[in-house]
């Protein structure tokens, strides 16, 4: 997969947004599959709880699309 190189910036823009309404922020940046997954079951675990909070999973990077047995279609995030 090629590089997006607007990705570091985007993140930084929507970090600040979130952070500007409330949002505590963790970023994580390069992670093959496995470190996706664990950033991701820790985030969970770590702030999501408590029934009032707010929770946003922003993923900048590639994904690809696939045609299912059954007719529909399903994206998939493609990890560093």
């Amino acid at each position: 997969w090629p590089d997006l190189p607007g990705v570091s910036r985007d993140s930084d823009i929507v970090g600040a947004a979130l952070v500007a309404h409330g949002f505590e922020v963790v970023t994580i940046r390069d992670a093959d599959s496995q470190g996706l997954k664990s950033a991701i079951d820790d985030f969970i675990f770590t702030h999501c709880l408590e029934p009032e909070n707010r929770v946003v999973i922003y993923f900048l990077g590639h994904g690809h699309t696939l045609q299912q047995a059954f007719g529909s279609t399903m994206g998939y995030i493609v990890p560093a």
